[in-house]
């Protein structure tokens, strides 16, 4: 069964001064590991272009990529997705990213931390999938 795997960037900054980015690598390499695992991502599919393609996972994870934060979020097919499909997969991510999951995971770090993360500071046709057979 396939995997598909979600990438962007994530942008940190100060609570409170959004506009004060925290770039300091050793900052960044802090949040490596992050996770939301309450509830799967696919529990929340409802688009009827996906209904049955036995769509599960979801979490999302930050990773330190060597240079970079970003979010992950990989899910596992039960059929080869078409691309129109991997699009409504990539754009129901991007809303969970920036919707009620990664706001939850974002408010609770930045509530031990002081660092705001914004999980989607771009448009979801600019984030990257990776497949695996």
């Amino acid at each position: 069964m396939p995997w598909y795997t979600f990438r962007g960037p994530v942008v940190v900054s100060a609570e409170g001064d959004s506009d004060r980015v925290i770039d300091d690598v050793e900052t960044l390499k802090t949040i490596d590991g992050l996770v939301w695992e309450d509830e799967p991502m696919a529990d929340e599919l409802e688009d009827p272009e996906l209904e049955d393609c036995d769509v599960e996972g979801g979490t999302i994870e930050l990773r330190w990529t060597g240079h970079e934060l970003e979010v992950r979020s990989a899910y596992e097919a039960g059929v080869v997705l078409e691309w129109s499909q991997i699009d409504a997969l990539r754009r129901h991510t991007f809303d969970c990213w920036s919707g009620r999951m990664g706001e939850t995971l974002a408010n609770e770090y930045a509530a031990r931390s002081g660092l705001r993360l914004d999980l989607a500071p771009e448009e979801a046709s600019t984030v990257d999938v990776d497949i695996e057979d």
